[in-house]
């Protein structure tokens, strides 16, 4: 059975590293991009099962980047982010994201949120 896919878009380093080396631990296959417009060139020849896409990046934000993803067919979008508010959980939800999780992350409940989007398409 082949690996399932798994696309962070994020600028934090660290949290980049620590994801990574999580979802590896777990069976997938990772790639990682610090910026939006590296998300997009993997996005195109890695073709995650699913992304994880932060909120805020330094060259697009990310309910843009969340658009175009959807627009390119990508699917199981969990969005990400520090600065979580009701307006931005809306937006971001209307535009199809598949969830929506506050940083700092919790581990256990990214897991939870990943295998529903998996199960899900």
């Amino acid at each position: 059975m082949k690996r399932k896919k798994i696309l962070i878009i994020d600028d934090e380093r660290s949290l980049l590293e620590s994801l990574d080396m999580f979802l590896t631990e777990k069976g997938y296959a990772v790639q990682c991009a610090t910026t939006a417009a590296e998300g997009f060139e993997k996005s195109d020849y890695f073709n995650p099962d699913a992304t994880i896409l932060d909120i805020r990046l330094p060259d697009m934000d990310g309910l843009e980047v969340l658009e175009k993803l959807r627009r390119n067919g990508k699917k199981n979008i969990i969005i990400i982010t520090a600065f979580h508010d009701m307006d931005t959980k809306i937006k971001a939800v209307k535009s199809g994201a598949f969830e929506y999780i506050p940083k700092p992350i919790d581990v256990e409940e990214l897991e939870k949120a990943i295998d529903r989007a998996m199960k899900h398409w």
